[in-house]
């Protein structure tokens, strides 16, 4: 996030994935999740959002990340 403002972005997650514990982060321009320890990029999804967007928390559903945001349709990761 910029910190000028000029991002979207809501607060990150703390889930375990495939025996990872992972922080879920939801903001411009991606969807990624990294490792809690060290911090390396596990995976990206371009979410397809403007950076003056809002974006909500991203929620996990058994195994499966939800996420979401202005102008871009709720999405099942």
């Amino acid at each position: 996030m910029d910190a000028d403002g000029d991002s979207a972005w809501a607060s990150p997650i703390i889930v375990e994935l495939g025996g990872t514990r992972q922080r879920g982060i939801n903001d411009y321009p991606e969807c990624g999740r990294c490792p809690v320890a060290s911090g390396e990029l596990l995976w990206q999804y371009p979410l397809g959002i403007t950076r003056t967007a809002s974006a909500i928390t991203p929620l996990l559903y058994g195994q499966t990340i939800i996420v979401g945001g202005q102008g871009m349709a709720v999405t099942a990761l």
